[in-house]
């Protein structure tokens, strides 16, 4: 009896004793600290390439006085210049209320010859006023006479030449002895084929609201004196280089009238 119950005290010990095991189940995944997240810093926008600066376009001014005089390179010195300006060439504004007997158009309504320089759209209808044109040279003339000068021939190639630049610069309105188009107007006088030591231009506008007034109050009495109260044009008018001239006075649907007269030796 006693040595079962040494026995028993014995397993009792050694079982008391010995370690415990606990099972903690499955571990989960050791995780690594997260790294701070490292972001690309977000590139700037690519610079876009500026537009160039664009040259402004100098457009061709129409009259101040900066406007070079009508006289070509090529005559000498003693060639007389034209109005110093085409804000010299005279302007006048007429009355919008049309005269009683208003003149007829003059019959001569062709296209002007264009020689070897390019047609010239017509924006607009025309006439050419000749008989305004002949009797300019009439009374250019005059004052040539009273200067002691000689007289001017009318000479055909400066005529047709004049009345291009003329009609040139109704349609595509503007005043300028230099022209957007044909450039100066030696180069249009060279286009119906003159040739010359000494060349000028005068040029001249007028404006109505009415066209028919327009008419009957362009004159060569007008023209004229405009440019002889000019001290430019009435150089050229009075020049001893010239023994020739052209005229070219047309009129437009658009309440225009321009004329051009270049002269040569």
């Amino acid at each position: 009896m006693k040595k079962l119950f040494c026995l028993l005290t014995m397993v009792i010990f050694f079982t008391s004793c010995a370690p415990a095991n606990k099972n903690k189940g499955n571990l989960p995944p050791a995780t690594n600290p997260q790294s701070p997240s490292m972001q690309t810093p977000e590139a700037p926008p690519a610079a876009t390439p500026g537009t160039p600066g664009q040259t402004p376009g100098g457009t061709t001014p129409q009259g101040g006085t900066g406007t070079p005089p009508a006289t070509s390179p090529s005559a000498p010195p003693t060639t007389t210049n034209p109005g110093e300006s085409s804000s010299a060439a005279p302007k006048s504004q007429v009355p919008a209320t049309p005269p009683p007997a208003p003149s007829k158009p003059s019959k001569e309504a062709a296209p002007v010859p264009t020689g070897t320089l390019p047609a010239i759209p017509t924006k607009y209808t025309f006439d050419y006023l000749a008989a305004v044109e002949d009797k300019v040279l009439t009374l250019v003339n005059n004052e040539r006479g009273k200067a002691g000068l000689s007289s001017l021939s009318m000479n055909d190639k400066l005529r047709q030449a004049s009345r291009y630049k003329a009609n040139e610069m109704l349609q595509y309105n503007y005043f300028e002895h230099y022209s957007p188009y044909t450039k100066n107007p030696w180069d249009t006088a060279r286009g119906f084929g003159v040739t010359y030591s000494a060349f000028g231009e005068n040029i001249w506008t007028m404006s109505s609201s009415d066209a028919s007034a327009l008419r009957s109050n362009v004159t060569a009495e007008v023209i004229v004196n405009s440019w002889m109260n000019s001290p430019g044009h009435r150089a050229n008018i009075l020049s001893k280089n010239f023994n020739k001239m052209g005229i070219g006075v047309v009129v437009g649907s658009n309440g225009k009238c321009y004329a051009s007269q270049m002269f040569s030796d």
